[in-house]
């Protein structure tokens, strides 16, 4: 049997989640965890006003660098593109999306597709605590999973253009 490592916040993130799940008494966690119970609810408090913070933004911007390069990158300007190309650019429209619960099940379906393909390419680029979250919300039998999960929000933007030849 391998010894299996671990860091502070992947510990907390674990905390977090099964406190989540309401399986699991506070007490119990505690004992588990070697942590007072003013810590855990320290870390609650923090959860819930906080989430996990940044590492939506962390994960793109890690991802956005790697798109970078001879082609715009996820979510950049076609329009220069499309006129370098010999397009007339005739409009340009951006869409603002933004859902929020209750939302369909397929809405955690997709998420946790989307999160298990960016997985991989974010691997040793995130710190240990980043990934252990993502590997939380990865976790489909665990009580964070984006699957189990009724908080969840679809934001974004989509830019279409309307190009013609001249």
């Amino acid at each position: 049997m391998s010894w299996k490592v671990s860091d502070p916040m992947s510990e907390r993130v674990k905390f977090i989640g099964m406190l989540m799940s309401g399986q699991r008494t506070v007490v119990g966690l505690c004992q588990e965890f070697g942590i007072s119970r003013k810590t855990a609810y320290k870390w609650a408090e923090r959860f819930e006003q906080e989430g996990l913070p940044g590492l939506e933004e962390r994960c793109h911007d890690t991802l956005g660098h790697e798109q970078a390069g001879p082609k715009p990158r996820l979510g950049a300007d076609w329009g220069p593109q499309l006129e370098h190309s010999g397009f007339a650019i005739m409009a340009r429209r951006t869409f603002t999306i933004s859902l929020t619960a209750p939302l369909p099940a397929a809405t955690g379906r997709y998420a946790w597709a989307y999160l298990r393909r960016i997985r991989s390419p974010l691997e040793g680029r995130l710190t240990a605590g980043d990934l252990a979250a993502l590997d939380t919300l990865l976790d489909s039998a665990g009580p964070g999973s984006v699957l189990n999960r009724g908080d969840l929000v679809v934001r974004g933007t989509r830019t279409a253009w309307t190009a013609r030849r001249p």
